[in-house]
């Protein structure tokens, strides 16, 4: 990584120092002052897909006041939760002030299906659209194991590890998905499902082994998104 001025705060006369742009390996570049980024993807934002709901069309949308300056107690948030700038940037994480929502735009196989809120203010905590518990939505796709966690923010954090990894939006562990990973060549599946939901993970993990799947659950005392990856490396270890 490098540093640079950063265009935006230069136009109002600010980054003297010019260095408030850091320019990723990838091309991707990004202000911590301002959250001006430049994305190395040739994506366009158009976040607009029509879903089938009860028959009739309708838009799935992200709100339109989408901005990538983030406030600070979100920041701070995002960092506890091991995302940083480059991890803004690849996932395309924004802010929306009138939601009060941290957004997270979801695509699967290149094309952008709905998206999901965090909040840190409002209930409820998630809100979702376009998203069901059929989706596929693979972080990292480059092993025949597959780790399954609730959250899409736990999700891109174990995905920084050379194993795939899948967002279940939820703790719906459904056999169709299982079936549709063991398609797509996954033969192991790890849960690790956030404290609260061990005993689900446990039997749920001795279910699917009874149908024949190498399935295992991984307890951990915090989510997985809390993890740093040197640790996640560690209790992976014996899984992979």
């Amino acid at each position: 990584m490098k540093r640079e001025q950063c265009p935006k705060c230069a136009s109002i006369g600010k980054d003297r120092s010019q260095d408030n742009l850091a320019v990723y390996p990838d091309g991707s570049k990004y202000c911590f002052s301002c959250g001006y980024f430049k994305s190395s993807k040739n994506i366009s934002y158009k976040f607009n897909q029509y879903t089938e709901i009860k028959n009739s069309k309708v838009l799935i949308t992200l709100p339109p006041d989408l901005t990538t300056r983030f406030p600070k107690e979100v920041n701070e948030y995002l960092l506890i939760n091991n995302i940083y700038p480059n991890d803004i940037i690849n996932n395309f994480i924004h802010w929306s002030p009138s939601e009060e929502r941290i957004c997270f735009p979801i695509f699967v196989g290149g094309e952008y299906i709905g998206w999901q809120g965090r909040s840190l203010t409002r209930k409820p905590k998630w809100y979702s659209q376009g998203i069901d518990d059929k989706i596929i939505y693979l972080t990292n796709n480059t092993s025949s194991t597959v780790v399954l966690v609730e959250d899409i923010i736990s999700a891109i954090n174990v995905g920084k590890q050379p194993i795939s990894c899948c967002c279940l939006f939820g703790s719906n562990i459904s056999l169709s998905r299982i079936q549709t990973l063991a398609l797509l060549g996954k033969d192991k599946f790890i849960l690790w499902l956030d404290k609260d939901k061990e005993i689900e993970s446990l039997q749920r993990a001795e279910d699917l082994r009874l149908l024949g799947f190498r399935c295992y659950s991984l307890t951990t005392d915090k989510d997985p998104k809390y993890y740093s990856q040197e640790n996640i490396q560690i209790l992976l270890t014996n899984y992979k």
